[in-house]
Order: C-alpha cells, then sequence, then structure tokens
C-alpha cells in the first residue's frame, strides 16, 4: 500500500508543462474576427454564385433566341443573380454596421482618438 503513495507522490503535475492550450475564441474579440471571417466568406460565396447565374443566362439569351420561354428563364436568372448581389452587399454591410456598433459602443478599445474607442469626428486636428 505504501508503494502505491510513493507513486502517486511521484507523477509529476500538468501545471508545470504549461497545462492545456484553449482552442478557438478566448475573448469577445476572437468571436467577432469568426463572425467577421464568415461575413466575408458569405459576400464571397454569393457574389460568385451570382457571377455564375449571369453567365448561364447570357448563354440561355445566346441559345434560346427562337424561344420565348428560355428567354424567359433567363430573365428570371438574372433576376436571381440580382438577388445574389444583393444579398452579398447587405453581408459586407452588416459586416460594417457590427463593426461600428462594436467600435462605437465604447468596448471596443480601438485607438481612433474619439475617447473610449469611438470615433473623432470633429472634423479638425489629428486623431
Amino acid at each position: 500500500m505504501l508503494n502505491i503513495a510513493q507513486a502517486a507522490s511521484q507523477i509529476p503535475d500538468i501545471s508545470q508543462y504549461g497545462g492545456p492550450k484553449a482552442v478557438g475564441p478566448t475573448n469577445v474579440g476572437g468571436i467577432v474576427d469568426i463572425l467577421v471571417k464568415v461575413m466575408q466568406w458569405t459576400y464571397s460565396i454569393f457574389f460568385v454564385v451570382a457571377v455564375l447565374f449571369i453567365i448561364l443566362a447570357a448563354y440561355e439569351y445566346l441559345t434560346g433566341a427562337e424561344d420565348p420561354e428560355r428567354i424567359r428563364e433567363a430573365h428570371k436568372r438574372i433576376i436571381w443573380a440580382g438577388v445574389a448581389i444583393a444579398v452579398a452587399i447587405l453581408a459586407l454591410s452588416f459586416n460594417l454596421l457590427v463593426q461600428n456598433f462594436l467600435g462605437a459602443s465604447g468596448g471596443g478599445g480601438g485607438s481612433s482618438g474619439g475617447g473610449a474607442g469611438g470615433t473623432n469626428y470633429s472634423g479638425g486636428g489629428t486623431p
């Protein structure tokens, strides 16, 4: 029984090896960075889809000159490409709105010269 107690006392403590490392975001800034990356990917994907829709619609217009139904389908594709572009722009705008909201609330900790993380809108001098 004594040997087990002695063996347990010889096991090194995990704290001397630095312990487990944190994986993923460790603060609010990390979460915001992840959200920004997701919004940037969303913007890029929707933009690529919109370009593909426009190319397909152009092909439909070129090959469907005699068939009014194919022209209508091409027209619908262009409309949906416009919707995809609008969503991509909204994704980018949402990203900017979130950044401005967090920066203007005083919690951003930015150093743009306008108080606690805000922006200096006084118009004069250097920030």
